[in-house]
């Protein structure tokens, strides 16, 4: 009799489960079939090199959030150098604040995770920062809040909120790439429901801001790389010099990505396409 055969599991989420287990860490085979699935799609369409942290907010629940926290991608490869923090960094989330089905919920004042990774990561600002999230339309003041930030709402910030309200008639992001705040022209639409924001600077100006994966028609510039700054990447808030930790959001965040820029369409398109996939896949609509 035949055995059937096991599914091959990509090296990259094979590591990634390793290192969730070394966490404290569980999570199912169906989840690491489309964790596998999710590294597969990316290594076929040629952009492992562009993420140098990447946490898909998935595996089992636990006090801790052990799963949750474990980065699947730390760097451009499995084997070169890895960035940030090994784990992220949790303030004040608990275990009720996840389901895998949809993600991590943010509390808009005292919640946040804390990656390690550097603004000046890159040694360049050709970059990319990206976010998933279900927004909540709890109120805030003037309705921002910060998804992944280091620097933020100061100049030479590198950073990305979201601007959400439903009374205000707007989903839209403010991005800082080495700048003050840039806001595109157009909101989401529909203006609810899960909302992934990229921003995109290839050295091209303007920056390229996207909601859903279409094009939101930003007119404003990146600013130019500075090394004077090495503020770290948060999630759920950012930082101001001086102030703290600040902005915290309210949303319920299921994935985020830093890393180097998208250099065509066809790659920012099979990055959202894997993305799309993998929440189709964990029943995150």
């Amino acid at each position: 009799v035949m055995a059937l055969a096991t599914p091959r599991i990509h090296h990259d989420a094979l590591d990634w489960v390793r290192r969730v287990v070394a966490n404290g860490g569980a999570c199912s085979q169906s989840t690491l079939r489309a964790v596998s699935a999710f590294c597969d799609a990316i290594d076929r369409a040629g952009i492992r090199d562009r993420f140098y942290r990447l946490n898909l907010f998935c595996g089992n629940s636990d006090a801790s959030l052990n799963a949750v926290r474990t980065p699947l991608f730390r760097g451009p490869s499995l084997t070169g150098t890895q960035y940030g923090n090994t784990i992220d960094t949790n303030v004040n989330f608990v275990q009720g604040d996840y389901a895998e089905n949809s993600g991590l919920i943010g509390n808009g004042s005292t919640k946040y995770l804390a990656t390690g990774l550097p603004m000046t990561f890159l040694g360049t600002n050709q970059l990319h920062i990206y976010c998933s999230f279900l927004p909540d339309n709890r109120p805030l003041p003037f309705d921002y809040s910060v998804l992944v930030g280091a620097r933020y709402n100061l100049s030479n910030s590198v950073a990305m909120e979201s601007r959400y309200s439903i009374a205000n008639n707007r989903n839209i992001p403010r991005v800082a790439v080495f700048s003050g705040g840039l806001v595109p022209e157009n909101h989401v639409s529909p203006l609810a429901g899960r909302t992934q924001f990229l921003a995109n600077f290839d050295g091209t100006q303007p920056v390229l801001i996207l909601g859903r994966n279409v094009n939101l028609n930003n007119f404003g510039s990146a600013g130019a790389y500075s090394s004077a700054n090495t503020t770290p990447f948060y999630v759920f808030a950012g930082e101001q010099t001086g102030t703290g930790i600040v902005t915290h959001t309210v949303h319920r965040i299921d994935s985020y990505s830093i890393g180097a820029a998208f250099t065509s369409a066809a790659q920012r398109n099979a990055f959202h396409n894997a993305m799309a996939d993998f929440r189709s896949a964990l029943g995150r609509t």
